[in-house]
């Protein structure tokens, strides 16, 4: 039979992680890299997470509003270690 491996996670840990033995690279030759979340995207997040709990946001809450609120409450820092989990 065949099988499949998939191997996940950040990219600076996962190049650290191929790197540690000369064979792994040619066994994992196939790298995807996924862009963070935009700021509006985390919104569309965190608007289906309230949601799907049986929650609504207040209008004046929705669009442009709880995207600049998603914003200032990511830093750079988490941006780069899996933006979405700052909406959860």
């Amino acid at each position: 039979g065949q099988g499949v491996v998939i191997l996940a996670g950040y990219q600076k840990e996962m190049a650290a992680f191929l790197s540690t033995n000369s064979g792994l690279a040619s066994r994992f030759p196939l790298v995807f890299n996924f862009a963070d979340y935009s700021p509006a995207e985390m919104a569309e997040i965190l608007e289906g997470m309230v949601e799907d709990r049986g929650f609504r946001l207040e209008d004046g809450l929705r669009g442009p509003k709880l995207t600049a609120l998603v914003q200032s409450l990511v830093k750079g820092s988490e941006a780069a270690r899996g933006n979405g989990r700052a909406v959860r």
